[in-house]
Order: C-alpha cells, then sequence, then structure tokens
C-alpha cells in the first residue's frame, strides 16, 4: 500500500510480510514505511510501485492527480500550471486538452517549438543511402 501526499511525495506504508524458509519454517518480517526514492523519467518524477512483487513505474504527477482530483477524464492531459516538471503539488496541476495545454506553454510559459533544420552533414548522409538504395535496386 502506497499514500502520496499534497506535496507531491509517495510513501510505502508499514507491512508485515509472511515467508518461509527452505526447512518449512514460517517467519515474519516488518517493513517499516519510507518515503519513495524519486527518477527521472523524460523530465518527469517517477516512482516504481509493486503490486504482487511485480513492479510497475508510475509519473508522480498521475498518481497526484488520481488522489486529490480523480480519474484522468478520455482525452485530457495533465498540465503542470509553472511548468516546473518536478513540481507535483495539486494546486500546480490540471487536467487539459491537448491544444489547451499547448497554448498554456506558449501564452504562459514563452516556449515556442521550432523545427530545427538538417545539418548540411546529415543531408549528405541521407542523399548517399538513397543513390546506394536506388543503385541497388535498378529501376
Amino acid at each position: 500500500m502506497y499514500e502520496v501526499s499534497d506535496r507531491g511525495r509517495v510513501r510505502s506504508l508499514n507491512r508485515v510480510v509472511k515467508s518461509s524458509s527452505k526447512l518449512g519454517l514460517v517467519f515474519q518480517k516488518t517493513y517499516p514505511s519510507r518515503v519513495l526514492r524519486e527518477s527521472p523519467d523524460r523530465g518527469y518524477s517517477a516512482v516504481s510501485l509493486c503490486k504482487y512483487g511485480n513492479p510497475r513505474r508510475f509519473n508522480i504527477h498521475r498518481l497526484v492527480m488520481l488522489a486529490f482530483v480523480g480519474p484522468k477524464p478520455v482525452g485530457l492531459q495533465i498540465n503542470h500550471l509553472n511548468g516546473k516538471k518536478s513540481d507535483n503539488r495539486p494546486s500546480n496541476l490540471e487536467y487539459c486538452t491537448l491544444s489547451e495545454n499547448l497554448l498554456h506553454r506558449h501564452r504562459v510559459l514563452g516556449i515556442v517549438s521550432k523545427r530545427q533544420p538538417m545539418k548540411e552533414s546529415t543531408k549528405r548522409k541521407i542523399g548517399a543511402k538513397v543513390r546506394a538504395a536506388w543503385a541497388r535496386s535498378r529501376y
């Protein structure tokens, strides 16, 4: 079992695990609760949660929104209002559409997406590969 705080931190709860040895002895081990270590996942903070021993990675902003707002409606995304992907407080998160997210990125954060022109060396490499492929095909 896990908990999510309003500061965007995830912790495991106290738990008791029953095991048996090769000799057939049954014993219990108690694990105390602890704050889980975050790791980056494409710029977003993520944690690994286990269910029946199977780990699965979750982005923390998704866990926070699920815990404090509810499940994500179909077709919506989660937007970080201040643009910081590591700030996972509920007050900094909102559900929005793709177009709303892109408008927020441009108008509020001032981020303009531009396609970078292809380098001349890359153009030459691609051209050489295309010419070689045409030469092999003998059309």
